[in-house]
């Protein structure tokens, strides 16, 4: 019983320890998942993000190319409306209201550029100052040619030499719009090759960060897990202790019952083989007196027994003395039948036999036995011996 209860209480303490490895495993399952499902969301809105960025950078980029395009055909359109006019003076207006709207429209543009621009980031703002500058440094320079062309157009008194210096003055536009172009293209370029970088810059941040921070919760998370398993090992450490000492107690307890348990059944099984002893002394003697009354009966029944078969026998030569006075034929007994008579066929001995012997050893009368079959016949005298 002892073995027993140790064997159950360490199969419970095994089952425990199995379901709290089992919680344990799950909890760790649980915060993988969680972490990585964090990271996955945070690597998407990262990858959102500059998407976005570089969509709308995109766009402005666009944005500035046509507004550009549109300028440049505008300015065209005003030489042509220039040089078809009649008068210098209405050419010379019309290229004063075109560089002043000109004018306006690179500051708006500057203006709109880098607003834009500081949207996006403090290095951008920066450098929208320093095109602000470069613009008003340019628009500046473009109102003092404008004004030498002005004061060299209104002094010059020959018609064509104005057409020239117009013409050259369309050309030379056109190179500065082109170099423009170029000039803005590289700027954007520029500043898209190094608010990428800046971008992969912090995308990398963000990673060695998020790095940083799955490191530090598998921390937190091992010293938790161990925290827990060193509390659940001083519980189950704890449970069994308490455990032995309980089952020590219960033991002991046990151990007297059984012990007064034992002390009373030997009791009762002396008592019980003394009664069984003089019961076995009761009934051998009783035993006896029946053995002897049955030894007595047992005689008078084979007296009377070899009276009856006796009797038997004298009836039987009775019958058979009769039998054969009243057929002319002598019969015998079975038994004589067997051990051979002298002077009859061997092949039909049953022929000897009385009719009612006969019945009797072969269920049937004489008629009947030779109307069988021979071989019949010969299995049935086999049987009985006679054959």
């Amino acid at each position: 019983r002892i073995k027993a209860m140790e064997t159950d209480r360490f199969a419970e303490i095994e089952k425990k320890r199995t379901e709290m490895d089992e919680a344990a495993k799950a909890l760790d399952e649980t915060r993988k998942k969680e972490a990585v499902a964090k990271l996955k969301a945070l690597e998407e809105t990262r990858t959102a993000e500059f998407e976005k960025k570089r969509n709308e950078m995109e766009e402005a980029a666009k944005a500035m190319d046509e507004e550009r395009k549109k300028d440049t055909i505008v300015k065209l359109k005003a030489l042509e409306e220039a040089r078809n006019a009649k008068g210098i003076e209405a050419k010379m207006l019309a290229q004063k209201d075109t560089l002043k709207k000109e004018d306006e429209d690179r500051k708006k543009q500057a203006a709109e550029g880098m607003r834009k621009m500081e949207r996006e980031n403090s290095v951008v703002l920066e450098r929208k100052a320093v095109m602000d500058e470069a613009a008003i440094a340019e628009d500046e320079a473009r109102k003092k040619g404008a004004q030498a062309m002005l004061k060299a157009l209104e002094e010059a008194s020959n018609a064509k030499e104005i057409e020239a210096q117009l013409i050259a003055q369309e050309i030379t536009l056109k190179e500065e719009n082109e170099a423009r172009k170029k000039e803005a293209a590289e700027r954007i370029k520029a500043m898209e090759t190094e608010k990428f970088a800046e971008l992969d810059k912090k995308r990398r941040e963000m990673e060695e960060a998020a790095k940083a921070l799955d490191e530090a919760r598998r921390k937190e998370t091992g010293a938790r897990l161990k925290a827990l398993e060193e509390k659940r090992a001083a519980e189950f450490e704890k449970k069994r202790t308490e455990m032995d000492e309980a089952a020590k107690a219960l033991d002991e307890v046990r151990k007297k019952e059984t012990q007064e348990k034992l002390r009373a059944l030997e009791q009762e099984r002396l008592a019980e083989v003394e009664s069984k002893r003089k019961e076995i002394e009761d009934a051998v003697n009783l035993g006896e007196e029946l053995e002897k009354k049955k030894k007595e009966k047992k005689e008078a029944d084979l007296v009377a027994k070899a009276e009856e078969e006796e009797k038997k026998k004298a009836e039987a030569e009775v019958a058979r003395q009769k039998a054969s006075e009243e057929h002319d034929i002598k019969f015998y007994s079975l038994e004589e039948l067997k051990s051979g008579v002298d002077g009859i066929d061997p092949n039909e001995r049953e022929n000897y036999l009385s009719p009612a012997e006969f019945e009797d050893i072969f269920g049937m009368d004489k008629d009947s036995f030779h109307a069988l079959k021979s071989w019949q016949q010969n299995k049935m005298k086999k049987r009985n011996a006679i054959f």
